[in-house]
């Protein structure tokens, strides 16, 4: 109406206080000029020299401001008046710090109202006069602006829908607290609000104190919110990712699949993880049963002694956490979200402090095939001749005595198992210039920790060997045991060779023993068993002593061709 808007003419109140105004600008000191006349230097005068460790003189006092804003209760008189109403009207302030605020205090001036006494009043704040039966009912000005300027529009999920991101939607007061948000978006969702749990997004850590307000978790500003199935963790628990861990086989590596999210806390042991997490992946399973996929394991009768934990963060190698120790020691950076991988076992595992988990890698030096790890557990009180002399027996088909076919040999090593026999013709295998004595060759062992470059020939010809502890001579360093190597941990890497193929030259490189497979079975019968790889490390060697320098053998000559050219003169012949 005509009376939407009114602008006030009020006299100024008498001065209420001194407020402090800015402060007057220090004069800037200058230097003396000198005297004219006086160009000399002038002389040092110790006694009027100023203390540098004097403190310095209080800034004059500060010009003071007198607070002449009008009363509140001089405003409600005059807006009542101007409106024709009779009662007391109330007054909302719209701009400013205190923004969709009643001013309820009569004796209190604008500027004290308004600003907190700071300041000057210039009239330029927007008060809304509002008439109201009820005094003690807030004003509707008060609530429109709290529900324009402090509300929070949020879009969410469904929690067996996360793709579909903005197919809900809420409106809520950003003082509103996470648990008072769960109740409205549980009530649209039809949902129990004690099984859910929020998230900024799908892989984000869930808010666990539902106490604190959107403001101060920084949600007041959201647009949207994931919600998911499952009660929230506690304020000591955290969410883990666990993964469903497949060893390395034959061309193909170790890999991880997402499996499922997990709560435990940081003070839990790794064994109270594994027995909590057996029922979990049996439900994993069954579900992908359902869905009409296959089952990465036998879900039927699972133990939780059938599992092995591992950590699933990169770069960490899936090392084996023990069950003795806690998540926060053995996950470093434990939060949510961590990742750790769960291996499933055909038999119970329990292992003891003395245990360790190992990989064996044989490495057929001949042949330059490097074949895949397989796992070990062995007892870090045993002695190192103890454990050349399992390692000897259980992969001899490395050695110069294996003589079977090429085929069972390369099976009876993968599987590490130890092969007897004769070879084709009944004849065995021998290096040029060894003799037939068992005695002659024997097994080198090298350990060295998983983490570092991609394991290949060139890599483990490169390694230690020579001074290897478990390739040692004395008798007494061969009864050390496992325990004061500081190399070998859990999952540390132990290749294992045959020493006097390695004492004939440098290893075969797999892409040359690849090309020498395929020229033989163009041309020539391929040879069998390990006198085809002896003729390619002794090539190997020839090739190698040729070219060394200081050696003294020079390379054969080619034998020069001598070309004749004839030149015809079809004029000269006239």
């Amino acid at each position: 109406g005509a009376h939407a808007v009114l602008r006030l003419r009020l006299p100024r109140a008498l001065p209420t206080a001194q407020l402090p105004d800015h402060q007057p600008p220090s004069p800037e000191p200058h230097a003396e000029e000198p005297a004219a006349g006086d160009e000399g230097p002038q002389d040092f005068d110790e006694e009027n020299m100023p203390d540098l460790f004097e403190a310095p003189a209080a800034p004059p006092p500060a010009k003071a401001t007198d607070d002449t804003s009008p009363l509140v209760g001089t405003v409600r008189t005059a807006a009542a008046s101007a409106l024709g109403h009779a009662g007391s009207p109330a007054l909302v302030v719209l701009t400013g710090r205190y923004a969709g605020s009643e001013l309820r205090d009569d004796g209190a001036t604008l500027l004290q109202a308004t600003r907190d006494g700071y300041g000057s009043w210039d009239g330029s704040e927007v008060l809304c006069v509002e008439v109201r039966g009820e005094t003690d009912r807030r004003p509707q000005a008060a609530v429109l602006f709290e529900k324009v300027r402090n509300t929070a529009h949020i879009h969410f999920n469904h929690p067996d829908r996360p793709e579909f991101s903005e197919e809900f939607k809420v409106s809520v007061s950003k003082d509103s607290t996470l648990s008072e948000l769960k109740a409205k978006l549980a009530g649209q969702l039809g949902l129990d609000c004690n099984q859910l749990y929020i998230a900024r997004a799908q892989k984000s850590p869930m808010f666990k104190d539902e106490t604190k307000t959107l403001r101060a978790l920084g949600l007041a500003e959201a647009n949207f919110l994931f919600v998911g199935h499952g009660a929230p963790c506690g304020v000591d628990e955290f969410m883990l990712r666990v993964a469903f861990y497949t060893p390395a086989e034959k061309g193909a590596a170790a890999k991880a699949r997402d499996a499922l999210s997990h709560p435990a806390k940081g003070t839990s042991s790794v064994r109270s993880l594994r027995e909590a997490l057996a029922a979990p992946l049996i439900k994993w399973a069954m579900e992908l049963q359902n869905a009409g996929e296959k089952a990465p394991f036998d879900a039927e009768g699972l133990q939780w002694k059938q599992l092995r934990i591992r950590d699933g963060q990169a770069g960490k190698q899936f090392a084996l956490l023990r069950d003795e120790r806690t998540l926060r020691s053995t996950l470093i950076g434990l939060s949510d979200g961590r990742q750790v991988a769960v291996q499933v076992l055909d038999q119970d595992e329990e292992l003891t402090p003395d245990d360790l988990v190992v990989q064996l890698r044989p490495w057929r030096y001949e042949t330059g095939h490097l074949y895949a790890p397989t796992e070990w557990i062995v007892n870090r009180t045993r002695s190192l001749a103890d454990i050349r002399e399992e390692l000897t027996a259980r992969f001899s088909g490395l050695l110069v005595q294996a003589t079977v076919t090429e085929a069972a040999d390369e099976t009876a090593v993968a599987n590490g198992l130890a092969t007897d026999g004769a070879s084709e013709g009944g004849i065995v295998a021998e290096v040029p210039g060894a003799k037939k004595d068992k005695a002659d060759d024997r097994l080198e062992i090298v350990a060295l920790p998983s983490a570092g470059p991609p394991f290949s020939v060139k890599r483990c010809a490169g390694l230690k060997w020579g001074i290897s502890a478990f390739n040692a001579s004395d008798p007494t360093t061969l009864q050390r045991p496992l325990s004061a190597l500081p190399e070998l941990r859990d999952n540390a890497v132990l290749v294992v060779r045959s020493a006097l193929h390695a004492a004939q030259g440098p290893p075969v490189e797999p892409a040359a023993a690849k090309g020498a497979s395929k020229a033989g079975s163009k041309g020539a019968p391929k040879a069998k068993g390990v006198a085809s790889g002896v003729a390619a490390a002794a090539a190997a060697k020839a090739r190698a002593t040729g070219a060394t320098a200081g050696s003294g053998a020079m390379p054969a000559a080619r034998k020069e061709r001598d070309l004749v050219i004839r030149v015809a003169h079809p004029e000269g012949d006239g």
